[in-house]
């Protein structure tokens, strides 16, 4: 049996482990024990995952089509509303499957119960309080259920809030989270594919613009949000996404990856982007880093920091 250390952590983020528990504040580690799977069980999982690629009708991405999501977060907010709201309420309902995970390179069964769950609210905690600091507001687009929000209320107490999303149950979910913290959350309804609602972001000079799991969605489709940022000008934007950059082509690993990511039409060609924005002195970009964690299928935290010029 293997557990994901703190030193480990604190290594793949180039930090001490006191740097890390000092951005970390008083939360607590979690327990998140895991096998690594041998080598025929591996061989299965590539299998079964390159059937799902080839024969099965994988919901594709990058359409302006937020029904899946209304709905998903419309039956976790009648839960949470029924029943009096708890964070825990607020999981997405899919973190319930995973069970088979991509971490480090390796194919790994997952021992603790709530694993995915409690690695992404750990991961979520840590990229926060590294890549987010000295900021008046911070802007999540994408917001979902609100995960974000609770650990961004905690790590940054004092900061402005604001969490938009285009399907309207999130910002009902938003609301109960704001009366829950007992602090004020603006919530917003914008569509990163239409740019609706945008002006009511109120992104400015000392603005973070985040990202996590949300951009994904976009596929190609990409430019007319990255337009907006470039006109609004934030002081800087983090995305927490799966990046398709990242993937080496000559790993059997990573061509599965890249396969399945390319099956979903997720978000392509936006790193690539940037850097040539970069490189026409248009922006900076502050940090690329690929952690190596996702579901079996893909990597879905990578992160890249960046800020207008």
């Amino acid at each position: 049996m293997n557990k994901i250390l703190p030193e480990e952590i604190a290594e793949k983020f180039k930090i001490t482990v006191d740097h890390l528990f000092k951005k970390l504040g008083n939360e607590s580690w979690p327990e998140l024990c895991y096998e690594i799977l041998d080598a025929s069980e591996a061989e299965t999982i590539h299998y079964e995952i390159l059937n799902t690629i080839q024969n099965s009708n994988l919901r594709e991405v990058g359409g302006n089509n937020n029904i899946p999501w209304e709905r998903g977060w419309g039956e976790i907010f009648a839960r949470a509303n029924s029943l009096g709201f708890q964070p825990e309420i607020i999981r997405p309902q899919y973190f319930d499957s995973h069970k088979i995970l991509r971490y480090s390179g390796k194919y790994i069964r997952t021992l603790s119960p709530n694993f995915l769950y409690e690695f992404d609210t750990l991961l979520r905690r840590i990229f926060f309080s590294i890549y987010i600091d000295d900021v008046a507001k911070i802007v999540e687009l994408g917001c979902g259920t609100g995960n974000s929000q609770i650990i961004l209320s905690k790590l940054f107490p004092k900061t402005n809030l604001i969490a938009a999303d285009w399907a309207k149950s999130s910002q009902d979910l938003i609301k109960l989270i704001s009366s829950y913290l007992e602090k004020d959350i603006k919530a917003v309804n914008f569509n990163m594919l239409t740019l609706e609602g945008g002006e009511s972001l109120d992104i400015d000079s000392e603005t973070c613009v985040l990202t996590v799991h949300s951009m994904e969605q976009l596929g190609k489709n990409y430019k007319e949000l990255l337009n907006f940022l470039l006109n609004k000008k934030p002081k800087y934007i983090v995305n927490i996404e799966p990046v398709l950059e990242f993937y080496n082509s000559n790993s059997e690993y990573d061509s599965l990856a890249i396969a399945y990511h390319k099956k979903r039409k997720y978000l392509d060609g936006y790193l690539s982007e940037l850097r040539l924005l970069q490189k026409n002195g248009k922006i900076k970009i502050i940090e690329e880093m690929r952690f190596g964690f996702g579901d079996r299928n893909h990597e879905a935290y990578s992160l890249v920091k960046w800020e207008c010029i």
